[in-house]
């Protein structure tokens, strides 16, 4: 037990003593600060994170289980998607174990299945005690000021290492894609994130503007394209389906903002910037570059479903298999959560996956002209589900826990309709 508590960085004690006192009593509060340390944990060594994540996941499941047999905190009846998405992430959880069965461990299958393990706990704990918007947006709040924190940490980081501003910085602790993503939803929450209920609409501003600002600026440090992209679909979907002007303005705003920043970034960060919008550039190079990487792996991957084609060569054996199907020789992911599924879980679990993400997708669809926090979960969702083209190769963490949001926030709704309180606005 000491050797476990040595690995965690002090400054999150206070957080899971937090976590601890009010997993049993007042559980929504325990979610807001397990959703800020898996959010914040980029900022950790490897060893401090996984300690940490494993303490959590097991707090939160002992919480799960808790309120499961004593009683129940779900004052908000479940609704349409939340029977059908418990099912859905059981069928998940027992392809991997068949997976597992038939193709036996690997190196990684273990922290694999405990990370979606540890996300479907808290996702089901989500679905218990979420009860209320204002707790949806204080999910939202810790999760911004996570991120802020770890763009703070990353600028940190890349100004320790001289010369490190005309490359890509690919030291930070965890990946800088991953890092990448949370800063593009951090951006889409703080757009829908209505703080002028609290304080004056002109302070409000401010205080949105900041975070911003520093959230974009980190994302051109990681030089990542597919988090541009993503956040590019996240706009247009609010210019073109948002019910508001004001918030079609924020994104118009946001898009144009960043478009100029990057001209007085290139001087600064010119390796970045130049390969973020080498999205827009049909340099034969750059494609030659991303078809012998990124397109052999998706080939490899399609290779070893059609070799596999039911259950795949196992959870986390993509890596394990890759040299057996190609040239490749290091160990490297899918980069693709679609394809990682198919060479992975096989047939079944794409399946699974596509029914969950068609499913989730289509359902805060019907819900988008009640409530500001379904539109903004949507968008983050549709970040999330697009970037899985580029990375991942599995259902992780923060997939389930905006799943999981999304689920309460739509059942929430369908409540209050069902009892006469609410109509379209």
């Amino acid at each position: 037990m000491n050797e476990i508590l040595s690995n965690i960085n002090p400054i999150f004690i206070i957080p899971l003593i937090i976590i601890i006192g009010q997993i049993f009593f007042r559980p929504h509060i325990a979610i807001y600060f397990i959703t800020f340390i898996l959010f914040v944990s980029p900022v950790l060594s490897e060893d401090s994170g996984f300690t940490l994540n494993r303490l959590v996941g097991l707090i939160a499941l002992i919480g799960t289980i808790y309120h499961k047999v004593r009683k129940n905190n779900i004052s908000i009846p479940p609704a349409g998607l939340h029977n059908s998405f418990i099912f859905l992430i059981f069928l998940y959880l027992l392809l991997i174990g068949l997976s597992v069965i038939a193709n036996g461990l690997y190196p990684s299958t273990i922290s694999y299945t405990f990370d979606t393990i540890v996300g479907a706990v808290i996702g089901w704990l989500v679905l218990q005690n979420i009860n209320e918007d204002k707790q949806i947006e204080k999910i939202l709040i810790g999760m911004i000021v996570a991120n802020i924190i770890v763009a703070i940490d990353f600028y940190i980081s890349v100004s320790s290492y001289a010369g490190l501003l005309d490359t890509r910085f690919l030291n930070y602790t965890e990946s800088v894609n991953k890092v990448s993503i949370q800063l593009a939803i951090s951006i889409i929450a703080i757009i829908y994130l209505n703080i002028s209920k609290w304080i004056n609409s002109f302070f409000s501003f401010f205080l949105k503007t900041g975070p911003v600002i520093i959230l974009i600026g980190a994302m051109f440090l990681t030089g990542s394209r597919s988090a541009f992209i993503c956040l590019l679909v996240a706009l247009s979907f609010i210019v073109f389906y948002s019910k508001g002007i004001t918030f079609r303005f924020k994104a118009i705003s946001i898009s144009i903002f960043i478009f100029i920043s990057s001209f007085f970034l290139f001087d600064i960060i010119p390796y970045s910037i130049s390969r973020i919008f080498s999205v827009f550039t049909f340099d034969f190079n750059t494609i030659q570059d991303f078809d012998d990487k990124r397109f052999g792996l998706y080939e490899t991957g399609l290779k070893i479903f059609f070799s596999n084609p039911i259950l795949g060569v196992g959870f986390g054996g993509y890596p394990y298999n890759i040299s057996n199907y190609s040239d490749w020789t290091s160990k490297t992911s899918p980069h693709s959560l679609y394809i990682g599924t198919l060479s992975e879980l096989g047939l079944m679990g794409f399946i699974v996956l596509i029914i969950i993400v068609y499913k989730i997708l289509s359902y805060l669809l019907t819900f988008i002209a009640y409530n500001d926090n379904i539109f903004c979960i949507l968008l983050i969702l549709i970040i999330h589900f697009v970037d899985g083209f580029f990375h991942g190769n599995y259902i992780h963490r923060q997939l389930f826990i905006f799943i999981a949001l999304g689920i309460r926030a739509s059942d929430i709704i369908q409540f209050r309709i069902n009892n006469g309180m609410l109509s379209k606005t």
